[in-house]
């Protein structure tokens, strides 16, 4: 009797781990990408980053130009092995900058994933709400009980994440307290 319990939890737990990581894909793109733009980000020109799954876990590479000559970037990675979104973000300024985005068209962009630049990356969080403590917790989903019960979890995080992504004037700031951006030229990116 209880061999045959832990059988039929065993597809149901991998049921509701599927159904999350399909939720937290089209959350994102349904309610992720459209507060990217409100807060002026827009999909990456560059044509070495990633947009969508292409037969793999989908990773989303978003860029803004709002201050000259200071390049935004920042993606996300949909992980189903661990239920959750990584979200990557990094600045990066330019000697002789682009004033606009679409001066990117036409470039790789791939010295922006890779070192020197990449060492200024910063990993963005949720913080824990405790008082007088600082803990992060990654955009992951916890509760896969159950198919609803991990549909609504992801549901909870993809609203956790386009809040903090509302107030990305915060992230912003952050990085800026910690960080310097690495200096490229743009007549040398590929």
């Amino acid at each position: 009797m209880m061999k045959t319990k832990m059988a039929k939890r065993k597809p149901e737990k991998r049921a509701a781990k599927m159904a999350a990581f399909e939720s937290l894909k089209a959350g994102f793109e349904a309610r992720v990408i459209p507060v990217l733009q409100e807060v002026e980000f827009e999909r990456s020109v560059f044509s070495s980053h990633h947009f969508g799954g292409d037969n793999r876990e989908p990773t989303y590479t978003f860029i803004s130009l709002q201050e000259k000559d200071l390049l935004d970037l920042i993606y996300f990675q949909i992980r189903s092995d661990e239920l959750c979104i990584k979200v990557y973000y990094n600045r990066i300024k330019f000697s002789d900058g682009p004033r606009r985005v679409d001066e990117f068209q036409g470039r790789t962009g791939l010295s922006l994933l890779l070192m020197p630049v990449r060492k200024t990356e910063k990993e963005i969080h949720r913080w824990l709400p405790i008082p007088f403590l600082k803990i992060p917790r990654s955009y992951v989903v916890t509760d896969v009980r159950s198919v609803k019960a991990a549909e609504e979890a992801s549901e909870k995080t993809i609203a956790e994440l386009c809040g903090d992504l509302m107030n990305f004037d915060i992230i912003r700031a952050e990085w800026d307290a910690e960080h310097d951006p690495v200096e490229v030229e743009f007549a040398t990116l590929a």
